[in-house]
Protein backbone atom coordinates (compact mmCIF):
# COMPACT_ATOMS: atom_id res chain seq x y z
CA UNK A 1 0.00 0.00 0.00
CA UNK A 2 1.00 3.55 -1.27
CA UNK A 3 2.26 5.86 1.96
CA UNK A 4 -0.78 7.83 0.35
CA UNK A 5 -3.48 5.25 0.83
CA UNK A 6 -1.74 4.32 4.27
CA UNK A 7 -2.78 8.02 5.77
CA UNK A 8 -6.04 7.20 5.09
CA UNK A 9 -6.62 4.05 7.06
CA UNK A 10 -8.38 4.39 10.48
CA UNK A 11 -5.28 3.92 12.55
CA UNK A 12 -3.57 7.19 10.94
CA UNK A 13 -7.33 9.33 11.28
CA UNK A 14 -7.46 9.68 14.94
CA UNK A 15 -5.57 13.01 15.39
CA UNK A 16 -8.96 15.01 15.78
CA UNK A 17 -9.46 12.43 18.65
CA UNK A 18 -6.29 13.18 19.97
CA UNK A 19 -5.76 15.86 23.06
CA UNK A 20 -3.36 17.90 20.52
CA UNK A 21 -6.21 17.93 17.59
CA UNK A 22 -9.18 18.51 20.18
CA UNK A 23 -6.94 21.21 21.93
CA UNK A 24 -6.44 22.88 18.28
CA UNK A 25 -9.29 23.01 17.28
CA UNK A 26 -11.12 24.13 20.14
CA UNK A 27 -9.04 27.20 20.50
CA UNK A 28 -9.28 27.90 17.45
CA UNK A 29 -13.14 27.60 17.47
CA UNK A 30 -12.93 29.99 20.65
CA UNK A 31 -10.92 32.55 18.20
CA UNK A 32 -13.80 32.98 16.10
CA UNK A 33 -13.19 30.71 13.31
CA UNK A 34 -15.42 28.57 11.38
CA UNK A 35 -15.17 24.45 10.79
CA UNK A 36 -14.01 24.85 7.51
CA UNK A 37 -11.44 27.79 8.30
CA UNK A 38 -10.08 25.03 11.54
CA UNK A 39 -9.67 22.70 9.35
CA UNK A 40 -7.35 24.66 6.60
CA UNK A 41 -5.14 25.71 9.68
CA UNK A 42 -4.72 22.45 11.57
CA UNK A 43 -4.13 20.88 8.05
CA UNK A 44 -1.48 22.97 7.75
CA UNK A 45 0.20 22.58 11.41
CA UNK A 46 0.15 18.59 11.76
CA UNK A 47 2.81 16.23 10.43
CA UNK A 48 2.47 14.77 6.74
CA UNK A 49 1.71 11.13 7.88
CA UNK A 50 -1.25 12.04 9.62
CA UNK A 51 -4.42 12.15 7.40
CA UNK A 52 -6.06 15.76 7.14
CA UNK A 53 -9.30 16.44 9.45
CA UNK A 54 -12.10 17.22 7.37
CA UNK A 55 -14.45 19.99 8.83
CA UNK A 56 -16.85 17.30 9.73
CA UNK A 57 -15.01 16.01 12.19
CA UNK A 58 -14.04 19.83 13.33
CA UNK A 59 -17.80 20.28 13.82
CA UNK A 60 -18.13 17.04 16.09
CA UNK A 61 -15.08 18.23 18.25
CA UNK A 62 -16.77 21.99 19.02
CA UNK A 63 -19.91 20.41 19.75
CA UNK A 64 -18.73 17.58 22.31
CA UNK A 65 -16.28 20.73 23.73
CA UNK A 66 -19.75 22.29 24.66
CA UNK A 67 -21.83 19.56 24.96
CA UNK A 68 -19.42 19.57 28.28
CA UNK A 69 -19.82 23.19 29.50
CA UNK A 70 -23.42 23.53 28.76
CA UNK A 71 -24.87 25.34 32.14
CA UNK A 72 -21.17 25.87 32.98
CA UNK A 73 -20.78 28.84 30.80
CA UNK A 74 -22.24 31.24 33.29
CA UNK A 75 -19.81 31.09 35.68
CA UNK A 76 -17.30 31.54 33.48
CA UNK A 77 -19.34 34.85 32.25
CA UNK A 78 -19.02 36.08 35.61
CA UNK A 79 -15.90 35.61 36.74
CA UNK A 80 -14.87 37.32 32.89
CA UNK A 81 -16.59 40.19 34.06
CA UNK A 82 -15.22 39.91 37.89
CA UNK A 83 -12.04 40.11 36.59
CA UNK A 84 -12.71 43.23 34.28
CA UNK A 85 -14.02 45.26 37.11
CA UNK A 86 -10.69 45.10 38.90
CA UNK A 87 -8.53 46.91 35.42
CA UNK A 88 -11.87 48.29 33.60
CA UNK A 89 -15.22 49.77 36.15
CA UNK A 90 -16.23 51.81 33.01
CA UNK A 91 -17.32 48.35 31.55
CA UNK A 92 -21.34 48.81 29.88
CA UNK A 93 -23.00 48.08 20.87
CA UNK A 94 -22.61 51.98 20.90
CA UNK A 95 -20.48 52.88 18.12
CA UNK A 96 -18.95 56.00 16.66
CA UNK A 97 -16.85 57.38 14.51
CA UNK A 98 -13.16 58.64 15.10
CA UNK A 99 -10.91 61.31 13.94
CA UNK A 100 -9.78 59.23 10.87
CA UNK A 101 -13.51 58.35 9.64
CA UNK A 102 -13.01 54.78 11.18
CA UNK A 103 -15.81 52.97 13.10
CA UNK A 104 -15.10 52.80 16.77
CA UNK A 105 -17.04 51.04 20.16
CA UNK A 106 -17.91 53.28 22.47
CA UNK A 107 -19.37 50.08 24.85
CA UNK A 108 -21.28 47.37 24.71
CA UNK A 109 -24.23 45.68 26.56
CA UNK A 110 -25.66 42.34 26.81
CA UNK A 111 -29.80 43.18 27.11
CA UNK A 112 -32.25 40.54 28.21
CA UNK A 113 -34.79 42.76 26.19
CA UNK A 114 -35.63 45.74 24.32
CA UNK A 115 -38.06 47.36 27.04
CA UNK A 116 -37.99 50.89 27.68
CA UNK A 117 -36.57 50.34 31.43
CA UNK A 118 -33.99 48.22 29.63
CA UNK A 119 -33.08 51.05 27.43
CA UNK A 120 -32.92 53.32 30.43
CA UNK A 121 -30.27 51.46 32.27
CA UNK A 122 -28.43 50.76 29.24
CA UNK A 123 -28.36 54.33 28.93
CA UNK A 124 -27.87 55.46 32.19
CA UNK A 125 -25.00 53.04 32.55
CA UNK A 126 -23.20 54.47 29.63
CA UNK A 127 -24.16 58.12 30.81
CA UNK A 128 -21.73 56.96 33.90
CA UNK A 129 -18.96 55.38 32.02
CA UNK A 130 -18.59 58.65 30.26
CA UNK A 131 -18.50 60.52 33.71
CA UNK A 132 -21.88 62.14 32.90
CA UNK A 133 -21.03 63.76 29.74
CA UNK A 134 -23.66 63.67 27.45
CA UNK A 135 -23.83 62.88 24.16
CA UNK A 136 -24.55 65.59 21.63
CA UNK A 137 -26.33 63.85 18.94
CA UNK A 138 -27.30 59.89 18.31
CA UNK A 139 -28.96 57.83 15.73
CA UNK A 140 -31.03 55.34 16.04
CA UNK A 141 -33.77 53.01 13.99
CA UNK A 142 -37.11 54.42 15.17
CA UNK A 143 -38.27 52.16 17.89
CA UNK A 144 -40.77 53.28 20.41
CA UNK A 145 -38.92 51.85 23.67
CA UNK A 146 -35.85 53.44 22.45
CA UNK A 147 -36.70 57.00 21.71
CA UNK A 148 -38.28 57.29 25.34
CA UNK A 149 -35.50 55.91 27.32
CA UNK A 150 -33.51 58.20 25.00
CA UNK A 151 -36.01 61.40 26.60
CA UNK A 152 -35.46 60.09 29.95
CA UNK A 153 -31.67 59.91 29.60
CA UNK A 154 -30.36 62.43 27.09
CA UNK A 155 -33.10 64.99 27.24
CA UNK A 156 -30.76 67.09 25.93
CA UNK A 157 -29.24 65.42 23.22
CA UNK A 158 -30.19 65.48 19.36
CA UNK A 159 -32.05 62.65 18.36
CA UNK A 160 -31.66 61.54 14.86
CA UNK A 161 -33.32 58.58 12.89
CA UNK A 162 -31.87 56.76 10.35
CA UNK A 163 -31.94 58.32 7.01
CA UNK A 164 -34.08 55.49 5.75
CA UNK A 165 -37.29 56.73 7.83
CA UNK A 166 -38.83 56.78 4.63
CA UNK A 167 -38.61 53.23 3.51
CA UNK A 168 -40.02 52.12 6.59
CA UNK A 169 -43.12 54.02 5.98
CA UNK A 170 -45.89 51.39 4.94
CA UNK A 171 -45.98 50.47 1.96
CA UNK A 172 -49.64 50.06 1.04
CA UNK A 173 -49.83 53.37 2.30
CA UNK A 174 -47.46 54.26 -0.57
CA UNK A 175 -48.88 52.37 -3.22
CA UNK A 176 -52.66 53.42 -2.72
CA UNK A 177 -51.39 57.50 -3.11
CA UNK A 178 -49.07 57.02 -5.92
CA UNK A 179 -52.40 55.11 -7.42
CA UNK A 180 -55.07 58.35 -6.27
CA UNK A 181 -52.71 61.02 -7.37
CA UNK A 182 -50.27 60.88 -10.47
CA UNK A 183 -47.91 63.78 -8.92
CA UNK A 184 -47.86 62.80 -5.23
CA UNK A 185 -44.20 61.42 -5.86
CA UNK A 186 -42.98 64.39 -6.57
CA UNK A 187 -44.39 66.41 -4.34
CA UNK A 188 -43.54 64.03 -0.97
CA UNK A 189 -39.44 64.13 -2.99
CA UNK A 190 -39.84 68.17 -2.38
CA UNK A 191 -41.24 67.71 0.87
CA UNK A 192 -38.32 65.32 2.33
CA UNK A 193 -35.91 67.26 0.71
CA UNK A 194 -36.57 70.72 1.85
CA UNK A 195 -33.72 73.22 2.62
CA UNK A 196 -35.58 75.47 5.70
CA UNK A 197 -37.94 74.59 8.18
CA UNK A 198 -40.11 77.45 6.68
CA UNK A 199 -40.08 75.49 3.11
CA UNK A 200 -40.82 71.70 4.96
CA UNK A 201 -43.89 73.69 6.88
CA UNK A 202 -45.44 75.06 3.66
CA UNK A 203 -45.02 72.10 1.14
CA UNK A 204 -46.77 70.19 4.33
CA UNK A 205 -49.80 71.92 4.94
CA UNK A 206 -49.99 71.83 0.52
CA UNK A 207 -49.39 68.22 0.92
CA UNK A 208 -51.95 68.16 3.77
CA UNK A 209 -54.62 69.37 2.34
CA UNK A 210 -54.37 68.44 -1.45
CA UNK A 211 -53.93 64.89 -1.05
CA UNK A 212 -56.57 64.80 2.02
CA UNK A 213 -54.17 62.81 4.68
CA UNK A 214 -55.29 61.35 7.02
CA UNK A 215 -54.45 62.36 10.46
CA UNK A 216 -53.49 58.98 11.35
CA UNK A 217 -51.82 57.13 8.31
CA UNK A 218 -48.23 56.99 8.19
CA UNK A 219 -47.34 60.49 6.54
CA UNK A 220 -48.95 62.38 8.95
CA UNK A 221 -47.11 59.83 11.58
CA UNK A 222 -43.39 61.06 9.89
CA UNK A 223 -44.91 65.11 10.02
CA UNK A 224 -45.74 64.09 13.76
CA UNK A 225 -41.81 63.38 13.68
CA UNK A 226 -40.28 65.66 11.61
CA UNK A 227 -37.96 66.84 14.15
CA UNK A 228 -36.13 63.76 14.04
CA UNK A 229 -35.42 63.15 10.23
CA UNK A 230 -36.04 66.18 8.17
CA UNK A 231 -32.77 68.32 7.34
CA UNK A 232 -33.72 71.72 7.95
CA UNK A 233 -34.03 70.56 11.56
CA UNK A 234 -30.92 69.39 11.86
CA UNK A 235 -28.80 71.66 10.32
CA UNK A 236 -26.29 72.98 12.45
CA UNK A 237 -25.88 69.13 14.20
CA UNK A 238 -22.23 67.63 14.57
CA UNK A 239 -23.04 64.16 12.82
CA UNK A 240 -19.30 63.31 11.60
CA UNK A 241 -20.97 62.82 8.42
CA UNK A 242 -23.06 59.86 9.25
CA UNK A 243 -27.11 59.61 8.55
CA UNK A 244 -28.29 55.89 9.24
CA UNK A 245 -27.30 53.15 11.76
CA UNK A 246 -24.90 51.46 9.20
CA UNK A 247 -22.01 52.36 11.06
CA UNK A 248 -23.42 49.98 13.94
CA UNK A 249 -24.00 47.37 10.81
CA UNK A 250 -20.55 47.78 10.00
CA UNK A 251 -19.73 47.21 13.64
CA UNK A 252 -21.55 43.92 13.73
CA UNK A 253 -20.09 42.77 10.44
CA UNK A 254 -15.93 43.62 12.16
CA UNK A 255 -17.32 40.65 14.71
CA UNK A 256 -17.78 38.45 11.97
CA UNK A 257 -14.04 37.38 12.39
CA UNK A 258 -14.10 36.93 16.05
CA UNK A 259 -17.86 35.16 16.84
CA UNK A 260 -20.23 33.26 14.98
CA UNK A 261 -23.68 32.03 15.84
CA UNK A 262 -22.64 29.00 17.92
CA UNK A 263 -19.62 30.64 20.11
CA UNK A 264 -20.88 30.27 23.25
CA UNK A 265 -22.10 33.27 26.11
CA UNK A 266 -18.13 33.33 28.23
CA UNK A 267 -16.29 33.08 24.61
CA UNK A 268 -17.93 36.06 23.38
CA UNK A 269 -17.75 38.24 25.93
CA UNK A 270 -13.54 37.42 25.55
CA UNK A 271 -13.61 37.54 21.78
CA UNK A 272 -15.59 41.20 22.03
CA UNK A 273 -12.32 42.40 24.20
CA UNK A 274 -10.18 41.24 21.33
CA UNK A 275 -12.09 42.70 18.56
CA UNK A 276 -12.14 45.22 20.79
CA UNK A 277 -8.60 45.23 20.73
CA UNK A 278 -8.06 44.52 17.04
CA UNK A 279 -10.37 48.17 16.05
CA UNK A 280 -7.86 50.01 18.74
CA UNK A 281 -4.77 48.84 16.74
CA UNK A 282 -6.41 49.66 14.01
CA UNK A 283 -6.67 53.55 14.84
CA UNK A 284 -2.97 53.58 16.37
CA UNK A 285 -1.88 52.24 13.14
CA UNK A 286 -3.41 55.43 11.35
CA UNK A 287 -2.14 57.74 13.86
CA UNK A 288 1.27 56.34 13.24
CA UNK A 289 0.63 56.97 9.31
CA UNK A 290 -0.56 60.38 9.49
CA UNK A 291 2.31 61.41 11.87
CA UNK A 292 5.03 59.96 9.47
CA UNK A 293 3.74 60.87 6.24
CA UNK A 294 3.60 64.21 4.55
CA UNK A 295 0.08 65.00 2.71
CA UNK A 296 -0.11 65.64 -1.49
CA UNK A 297 -1.11 68.62 -1.88
CA UNK A 298 -2.80 69.14 -5.68
CA UNK A 299 -2.15 73.58 -5.40
CA UNK A 300 0.03 76.04 -4.16
CA UNK A 301 -2.83 77.73 -2.00
CA UNK A 302 -2.21 77.92 1.29
CA UNK A 303 -5.44 76.60 2.75
CA UNK A 304 -4.76 74.02 1.24
CA UNK A 305 -1.50 73.78 2.71
CA UNK A 306 -2.91 74.65 6.22
CA UNK A 307 -5.39 71.76 5.91
CA UNK A 308 -2.86 69.27 5.41
CA UNK A 309 -1.11 69.84 8.81
CA UNK A 310 -4.37 69.77 10.81
CA UNK A 311 -5.93 66.95 9.03
CA UNK A 312 -5.65 63.31 9.61
CA UNK A 313 -4.79 61.58 5.99
CA UNK A 314 -8.33 60.42 5.88
CA UNK A 315 -10.03 63.61 6.66
CA UNK A 316 -7.21 65.55 4.37
CA UNK A 317 -8.39 63.15 1.68
CA UNK A 318 -12.08 64.16 1.91
CA UNK A 319 -11.11 67.81 1.70
CA UNK A 320 -8.41 67.83 -1.15
CA UNK A 321 -11.42 65.99 -3.26
CA UNK A 322 -14.13 68.90 -2.39
CA UNK A 323 -11.38 71.68 -2.51
CA UNK A 324 -10.32 70.01 -6.05
CA UNK A 325 -14.00 70.35 -7.39
CA UNK A 326 -13.63 73.97 -5.79
CA UNK A 327 -11.38 75.69 -7.77
CA UNK A 328 -12.29 73.91 -11.08
CA UNK A 329 -16.12 74.12 -11.02
CA UNK A 330 -17.64 76.29 -8.63
CA UNK A 331 -18.10 80.82 -9.21
CA UNK A 332 -19.86 83.46 -7.42
CA UNK A 333 -21.83 86.58 -7.33
CA UNK A 334 -22.01 88.97 -5.08
CA UNK A 335 -25.59 89.99 -2.97
CA UNK A 336 -24.56 92.62 -0.38
CA UNK A 337 -21.02 93.69 1.05
CA UNK A 338 -21.06 95.87 3.82
CA UNK A 339 -17.89 96.31 6.69
CA UNK A 340 -19.14 93.77 9.22
CA UNK A 341 -20.87 91.43 6.91
CA UNK A 342 -20.63 89.88 2.95
CA UNK A 343 -22.99 88.02 1.36
CA UNK A 344 -22.67 85.51 -1.70
CA UNK A 345 -24.50 82.95 -4.05
CA UNK A 346 -22.69 80.21 -4.92
CA UNK A 347 -22.99 76.96 -6.88
CA UNK A 348 -21.35 75.30 -9.33
CA UNK A 349 -21.08 76.67 -13.08
CA UNK A 350 -23.12 74.12 -14.65
CA UNK A 351 -25.91 74.46 -12.15
CA UNK A 352 -28.83 76.91 -12.26
CA UNK A 353 -28.40 79.56 -10.00
CA UNK A 354 -31.72 78.53 -8.15
CA UNK A 355 -29.95 75.58 -6.65
CA UNK A 356 -26.75 77.57 -4.89
CA UNK A 357 -26.01 78.11 -1.81
CA UNK A 358 -25.81 81.33 -0.19
CA UNK A 359 -22.51 82.07 2.11
CA UNK A 360 -22.18 85.07 4.63
CA UNK A 361 -19.37 86.22 6.24
CA UNK A 362 -18.54 88.15 9.34
CA UNK A 363 -16.28 90.14 10.80
CA UNK A 364 -17.35 92.46 13.64
CA UNK A 365 -16.42 90.89 16.70
CA UNK A 366 -14.84 87.18 14.93
CA UNK A 367 -14.28 85.70 11.23
CA UNK A 368 -17.14 83.54 10.98
CA UNK A 369 -18.41 81.77 7.73
CA UNK A 370 -22.10 80.34 7.46
CA UNK A 371 -23.18 78.28 3.97
CA UNK A 372 -26.76 77.60 3.77
CA UNK A 373 -25.96 74.04 3.05
CA UNK A 374 -24.58 73.71 6.48
CA UNK A 375 -22.25 71.00 5.30
CA UNK A 376 -19.44 72.26 7.31
CA UNK A 377 -21.55 72.55 10.78
CA UNK A 378 -22.86 68.77 10.25
CA UNK A 379 -20.02 67.33 9.04
CA UNK A 380 -16.93 69.37 10.35
CA UNK A 381 -15.32 69.58 7.07
CA UNK A 382 -14.76 72.94 4.67
CA UNK A 383 -17.82 72.80 2.19
CA UNK A 384 -17.28 73.24 -1.00
CA UNK A 385 -19.47 76.68 -1.16
CA UNK A 386 -17.47 77.82 1.46
CA UNK A 387 -14.52 76.48 0.18
CA UNK A 388 -14.35 78.68 -3.25
CA UNK A 389 -15.15 82.37 -1.79
CA UNK A 390 -12.48 81.65 0.97
CA UNK A 391 -10.48 80.93 -1.74
CA UNK A 392 -11.62 84.29 -3.82
CA UNK A 393 -10.97 86.49 -0.98
CA UNK A 394 -7.76 85.14 0.15
CA UNK A 395 -8.43 83.95 3.84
Amino acid sequence: MTPTKVIKQRSHSNFHRSIEGKSLMVQFGQAGLKPSQIKKVVNTMKTSNVADVTSKQCVDVLSEHRKQHIGKEFYGLIKHFQDKTLVDNALCSLTGVNHHGQSILFGGALLENEKEETFEWLFEHFLKCMFDKYLKAIITDQDKAMGNAIKKVFSKTQHRFCSCISGSMKLGTFDRMFSRYSDFQETHRKWVNSNTIEEFEATWEDMRIKYELESNCSISDMYNKCIHWAKPFLRDIFFVGMTTTGRSESINSFFDGFVNSRTMLNEFVTQYDKAVESRRAAEEDEDFKTMNSRPVLSSVHPIEAKAGQCYTRKMFDTFKKEWTEAITNLTHETLTKTTEENTYRVGQLDIDKKYWRIVTFRSLNQFSVTCSCSMYDTNRILCKHNLYVMKKKNV
